[in-house]
């Protein structure tokens, strides 16, 4: 009789659990699910943001807000910066000119952009695992392969445009493992990967050889190291507006502190849509969405820390990914200051760690929080702030034009005017900083497209059903 109500209760208390989990799930979805609103006006300070290079494009406004345009892109981080040169740089190949306004809710680049970690890493092992499950060895490989050129593209882009402030850099990356389950799985996809991309230099390391190596202490169970890149993600944004300022001056404009309300069909003859926004409406033939996650949301954590005497120094040119169970931290370091100092370290992560397992993070975009006063004289820690980022249902990014299905804008007139055609994907560019040569179908992936039936696919509740 004891063991069978052992037994009982042992079954009570399952159930129990599932149906706490299923209703944390529930709630997850239904916070995530709910429109974000606009950008709170007091986000905690990013560290990225001190010191601006370009101060005058922090606040920048035109006296009167445009109130016609080709383009209308939203949201000022490296998205859209990358789309308005872009725009601008064929416009001047083909000698056309548009006008671009771009409109930030809050200062330039104070989105994610400005308050990551620095850190440019694919962790390529991880993206082939999860796109074999999905697509195939051969899709996989080649997304791969377009995510890690990355790197050299702002590498080079940095070099030629003589971007010296954005701190860019090389860096060796080592992911570290403190627990032997974790480094087997993540060690047999790298061997995987290795059949698949084989140009991937990836070295894969033992404990006494990872703590050698990397200095770093006894828990550390093996490592995988690979290069990678750093830089300074709000320096190397306000960089590239300075220099369409600079050059495109009569064709762009910049428009902070005006958040966008709501888009609609224009009623105006000639515009597709009329964009709706705090200081007035501006009619345009096309809008790009560079939001991030104000389409989607979770909350992360980043502080920028002193080293302490003990905290090892390869000059920024080494970060780490300290994985754990189901979790990971990321540390990268700032190269050494003028003065011979130890550069900063930007800490991260911890997501897994938070209440529920980090699911109480799903679904929050307020980016004021914590607030816990300002630091003590003498502490290490030297800035915490948080950040809004997005995650689809699949995991990857949405890059291209919605399907009036998605969005419900289905524009009464189409362009008369100046109408931005879309681009031919089988034109042979040339080479440039940037951008990648040679057929946009060659190099891009379609897996990427958001194409109606994806866009359902990646639903929030199907993430699940991604996992490697």
């Amino acid at each position: 009789m004891g063991n069978l109500l052992s037994r009982l209760k042992t079954l009570y208390f399952g159930l129990e659990y599932l149906l706490d989990l299923n209703k944390t799930l529930n709630h997850v979805l239904t916070r995530a699910s709910a429109p974000p609103g606009l950008p709170v006006p007091n986000p905690t300070p990013s560290y990225w943001l001190e010191d601006p290079p370009f101060p005058d494009l922090v606040h920048l406004q035109s006296p009167t807000l445009p109130s016609r345009a080709d383009i209308v892109i939203i949201g000022s981080g490296i998205t859209g910066a990358a789309v308005a040169r872009s725009i601008l740089q064929e416009c001047l190949r083909k000698g056309q000119t548009r006008q671009i306004v771009v409109l930030e809710a809050r200062t330039l680049c104070s989105g994610a952009t400005g308050r990551n970690r620095g850190h440019m890493k694919a962790s390529p092992q991880e993206l082939f695992a999860d796109m074999r499950g999905r697509h195939g060895e051969e899709r996989a490989a080649a997304t791969t392969r377009f995510q890690l050129v990355h790197v050299g593209v702002l590498t080079r882009l940095c070099r030629q445009e003589g971007w010296e402030a954005v701190e860019r850099r090389e860096v060796t990356t080592a992911d570290l493992f403190l627990d032997d389950e974790g480094r087997e799985k993540r060690m047999e996809e790298v061997e995987e990967l290795r059949r698949w991309v084989p140009e991937l230099r990836m070295d894969v390391l033992g404990a006494e050889e990872a703590r050698e190596k990397f200095g770093v202490n006894d828990y550390v169970q093996g490592a995988i190291s690979y290069p990678t890149g750093a830089l300074w993600p709000y320096r190397l944004v306000s960089s590239a507006w300075n220099d369409l300022l600079t050059k495109f001056l009569k064709s762009i404009s910049l428009e902070m502190v005006t958040p966008v309300l709501s888009i609609y069909p224009s009623s105006t003859e000639g515009y597709a849509y009329e964009v709706v926004t705090t200081r007035g409406t501006i009619h345009c033939d096309h809008v790009v969405h560079a939001t991030n996650a104000f389409a989607s949301h979770v909350l992360g954590h980043m502080t920028a820390q002193h080293p302490g005497t003990r905290f090892p120094n390869f000059d920024g040119r080494l970060s780490w990914s300290v994985i754990y169970e189901k979790a990971y931290d990321y540390v990268t370091q700032r190269p050494m200051t003028t003065y011979g100092m130890p550069g900063d370290i930007m800490l991260g992560g911890g997501f897994n760690r938070g209440r529920d397992q980090g699911l109480d993070h799903i679904g929050r975009w307020d980016d004021s929080q914590p607030r816990w006063g300002d630091d003590r004289e003498g502490w290490r820690v030297k800035k915490a702030w948080v950040g809004c980022i997005a995650f689809t249902g699949d995991g990857m990014p949405f890059v291209g034009r919605l399907d009036p299905e998605l969005t419900g804008w289905r524009p009464g007139r189409k362009s008369t005017g100046n109408g931005v055609e879309p681009g031919d994907e089988r034109e042979d560019l040339p080479d440039a900083p940037g951008r990648l040569p040679g057929k946009v179908v060659d190099w891009f992936p379609a897996e990427l497209k958001p194409s109606l039936e994806r866009v359902k696919r990646a639903d929030l509740s199907n993430l699940v059903k991604y996992a490697p």
